[in-house]
């Protein structure tokens, strides 16, 4: 019964040890996309007028939502009026 207790142990240890390795390899991908969307900032805000402005802050919602993009503009419209209540000003259409 021992031995069986020690492999159950071991088969528990490698599982933690595996959840634990793909935990820090997603906190290395997020820490990419955040210093990418810095980067974004530091190069782009500075640009004088209001349409710059947008298309920086455009373009680092795309950096952060990735491939939700779509989804998270479809919810900050959504508002007490219904899906169109606010208009986001995508760099793209502008």
């Amino acid at each position: 019964m021992k031995r069986r207790d020690a492999e159950f142990a071991e088969e528990l240890h490698q599982i933690a040890l595996e959840e634990r390795d793909a935990a820090l390899a997603r906190c290395v991908e997020y820490r990419k996309i955040i210093d990418e969307a810095l980067d974004k900032i530091a190069n782009d805000a500075a640009w004088d007028g209001e349409h710059h402005k947008m298309r920086c802050i455009d373009d680092v919602v795309r950096i952060l939502t990735g491939p939700d993009y779509d989804k998270w503009v479809a919810e900050f419209n959504d508002g007490e009026d219904g899906p169109d209540t606010y208009d986001w000003e995508d760099a793209v259409s502008g």
